[in-house]
């Protein structure tokens, strides 16, 4: 045989365990020995808690009551009355349309009464002595009755030129000038409700059997960060959006200090049923996987492949099934292990976690 060819079939042969070895390796690495000495890893406990069940959803802020506030009748604006962005309170004037016609009008109808009250009781004397008839008194009554119903429009047409705040709110920009000719229903200022305010939001449909007036809502919104809002559900949809299959939910949320401004966005947390126990460790100890999400266990000192099911996540932990109350998980170092390497747990402060499950 030449020394080419041993030289080849040598080659041959290399390559072939190399091959073997690195299946052996990277393919089934299930369980394998450190080369070092057990890997050093961080451990904690999992505990018992109670947890609430959370729904999260999108929100849209609104005013409680919004109205654009116009006049009822035309007139010229002698008087504003009110500042862009001013608080009001119900009944606070905001303009004031030229009132002179109508004040003249209601002058010349409160001077009729008078007369009409006279002839009335002139036409009612010559009833009760029989000089007079009964359709002159009953023509008298009218005439005064409808005097009065003169006085009274004329009072509420006067009353129409001071335009007021149908409710307490918060006032947006004036659309208006002093001096201006109003029609009917021209607009002359937003004015909105805003304490308190009410969010509006949706969740799916499969959610409708959990949802219940009276429930607390938190929420959080980009403009405040680190603030956090309280409310609670008092309105559901008689019927579901036939586009996305999702109930419609109303709640109310305080605004004393106005700070929440109609049309925001903001991220909305339904509280649904009662605490219950759950199974809580941090975030952490989750290594995420396609097929099943896992933790590794900590039994002796070996780590253990546990696959657990996520139930919920609040800020840095989750509630899970899948283990126990008071077993040992891996917090750090998760990325050197594998089903069944041992392991030297440490605690969060360094020290050997050979007592972790002596608590």
């Amino acid at each position: 045989m030449s020394k080419t060819r041993i030289f080849k079939a040598i080659g041959a042969l290399l390559l072939l365990a190399l091959i073997a070895w690195s299946v052996k390796v990277f393919v089934f690495p299930a369980k394998r020995t450190p080369l070092f000495g057990p890997q050093e890893v961080q451990v904690t406990k999992a505990t018992s808690e109670d947890w609430q069940q959370k729904l999260a959803a999108t929100g849209t802020l609104y005013a409680n009551e919004g109205v654009t506030v116009s006049p009822e009748t035309t007139g010229i604006v002698t008087g504003i009355l009110f500042q862009s962005g001013d608080y009001v309170e119900k009944g606070t004037p905001l303009v004031q349309l030229d009132p002179s016609i109508a004040q003249a009008n209601l002058a010349s109808t409160q001077a009729l009464i008078p007369l009409r009250e006279n002839e009335y009781k002139r036409a009612l004397d010559l009833y009760k002595k029989k000089v007079g008839s009964k359709q002159d008194l009953d023509t008298a009554e009218s005439n005064l009755e409808t005097a009065k119903a003169s006085l009274q429009s004329a009072q509420a047409t006067l009353d129409l030129k001071t335009i007021t705040a149908p409710f307490s709110g918060q006032l947006g920009l004036r659309q208006i000038d002093l001096g201006q000719y109003l029609n009917a229903g021209t607009a002359i200022v937003n004015l909105e409700a805003i304490d308190p305010m009410r969010v509006e939001f949706t969740l799916p449909q499969r959610f409708v059997p959990l949802i219940e007036n009276g429930q607390k809502v938190t929420m959080v919104s980009d403009a405040y960060p680190g603030r956090t809002f309280t409310g609670e559900v008092y309105a559901t949809d008689s019927a579901l959006d036939l586009n996305t299959r999702s109930i419609g939910i109303w709640a109310s949320v305080p605004n004393e200090d106005h700070s929440l401004v109609p049309g925001s966005f903001v991220n909305v947390i339904l509280y649904v049923g009662k605490p219950q126990p759950s199974i809580v460790i941090p975030q952490q100890a989750v290594v995420y996987n396609d097929v099943s999400d896992f933790v590794y266990k900590v039994d002796g000192n070996k780590a253990v492949k546990t696959d657990i099911k996520i139930i919920q996540t609040e800020d840095k932990w989750v509630s899970v099934s899948g283990i126990n109350a008071d077993d040992v998980v891996v917090i750090s170092g998760q990325n050197k292990l594998s089903d069944g390497v041992d392991i030297k747990p440490m605690t969060a402060d360094g020290q050997s976690s050979s007592t972790a499950d002596k608590g």
